[in-house]
Formats: structure tokens, C-alpha cells, sequence
């Protein structure tokens, strides 16, 4: 006969959202041992790509294409244009209005993809063929549109 979780251990050992962080924190760690060598972290990474992939654009769309808070971008933003990885103009009020990629940038993305790779192969591995393809296309559907006030309205009915 099985005992009954608790309402505590019941959520701290099945809750979907706990265990995704506990999951990213993991494959996270992969990527930046790979990225070491260059010091550049995971998340960093991911905003440097983005801008390469899509070209000049501006903090809001780095956040929109990546799902990131405004204060995440500009925290990830800053050590790439410390370093000079990325350019950004800014506006009269002095705020980033376009990063762009610099020669630099490209040039360590291109130094960095062998190192990518063996993360990406080692997490598709620890994450297997399903979990793989399961995170992908979340993260191609992105997140559900917000309810509105009247669909709030009409769930409480």
C-alpha cells in the first residue's frame, strides 16, 4: 500500500514548472562548462545569436524573440557591449534604441560553434529524442496569449 503524498511533497517533487527550472539549471550548465574558455555565460549567448540571426534591432525585440524580461536583456546586454561583441546606438534620452553584431561578435560565435555543438549533442542526449523535441517545439509555440478581462470573467462562471 502507497502512502499518500503530502500537499508538500506532491508539488516540491512533481511540480512541472519546479522541475523544468531544476532541468534548464542542468542543461544550462552544460553549454557554459563549453563556453568557458570564451567567458561568456549560456544566457548570454542566446541574446549575441539573436542579434546575429536577426540583425540590428532594439533591446524590446531581443526580449520579444528570446521571451525575456526588459531588466534580463539589458543585464545580458551589458558585458557584450563591454567586451565589444555587440554596438548598440542610443537615443537623446540615452537609451539603447539598435544593437547590433560587431566583427568581433561574429568572429566568436564562429570560434564558439565547435564548442555549441558538443553542448547542444550532450544536452539533446541527457534530455533524449522526446524531451528534445518537446522543448523545441514549446519554445517554437511560445507561451499561451494572455487571457483577457472578459475570458477571466466568463472562466469564473
Amino acid at each position: 500500500m502507497s502512502k499518500t503524498p503530502t500537499p508538500a511533497e506532491e508539488i516540491a517533487t512533481s511540480c512541472l514548472a519546479g522541475r523544468i527550472r531544476v532541468i534548464s539549471r542542468v542543461i544550462t550548465s552544460i553549454y557554459d562548462h563549453e563556453l568557458r574558455s570564451v567567458r561568456l555565460r549560456t544566457s548570454q549567448l542566446n541574446v549575441l545569436g539573436m542579434v546575429a540571426a536577426i540583425g540590428p534591432c532594439s533591446p524590446a525585440a531581443i526580449g520579444k524573440a528570446l521571451f525575456l524580461e526588459r531588466s534580463t536583456v539589458s543585464r545580458n546586454l551589458r558585458p557584450l557591449l563591454t567586451r565589444r561583441l555587440l554596438t548598440a546606438e542610443r537615443g537623446a534620452d540615452n537609451r539603447f534604441r539598435s544593437v547590433k553584431v560587431t566583427a568581433l561578435g561574429e568572429q566568436l560565435l564562429r570560434r564558439i560553434l565547435p564548442g555549441w555543438r558538443r553542448a547542444q549533442k550532450a544536452a539533446a542526449a541527457a534530455l533524449g529524442t522526446d524531451g528534445t523535441a518537446a522543448i523545441l517545439h514549446l519554445a517554437e509555440a511560445g507561451p499561451p496569449p494572455k487571457p483577457t478581462r472578459a475570458s477571466r470573467i466568463e472562466a469564473r462562471r
